[in-house]
């Protein structure tokens, strides 16, 4: 917490942060490191952008979720390699990061094999709903925020079931 607080204090007097990334991103707590790729993030700060991968390894679940959005931003070019097998990792959270981070990145192949995780998270996943509607796009979490990328992707409010031959939806 006064790591936290620290950088808080820094950030409001107007202190220059990046050069503090690095330590934050090798910091023991959890908070910190994701607070570290935040600030790479915001900085634009690319040279970071390997620690930030390696990130993707780590066994907490906060600096990891957040090191998949900031690696798509960072080095796009490498997360294209290096999300499309988080596309099945067992973490949902995961899961979602590297949809999100794929979905941002300009390119077909990536987005495309997002989109179809998605469907298919939005249809098998925790509490996935089958069909989208208001509620569940203001508040449904992961879910809800992957199900509104999807339904702008298709421009409609419903995404074709993957688990249904042809696209066609269940009954």
């Amino acid at each position: 917490e006064r790591v936290l607080h620290a950088v808080s204090l820094m950030q409001q007097r107007g202190v220059e942060l990046r050069p503090h990334v690095p330590l934050l991103l090798e910091h023991a707590s959890e908070r910190v490191v994701e607070r570290g790729v935040q600030l790479a993030l915001e900085h634009g700060a690319t040279e970071y952008a390997p620690k930030i991968e390696a990130l993707l390894q780590s066994e907490h679940r906060r600096p990891r979720d957040e090191a998949a959005w900031a690696l798509a931003r960072l080095a796009p070019a490498r997360a294209v390699q290096v999300l499309p097998p988080l596309l099945s990792a067992p973490d949902i959270g995961l899961r979602c990061a590297a949809i999100g981070a794929l979905l941002g990145i300009e390119g077909g192949y990536p987005a495309q094999l997002a989109l179809q995780e998605c469907a298919i998270v939005l249809w098998q996943g925790p509490g996935a709903a089958r069909e989208l509607d208001a509620d569940q796009r203001v508040g449904g979490g992961c879910v809800g925020c992957l199900g509104v990328m999807v339904a702008e992707e298709f421009e409609v409010g419903r995404v074709a079931d993957p688990t249904v031959p042809d696209g066609e939806v269940e009954a």
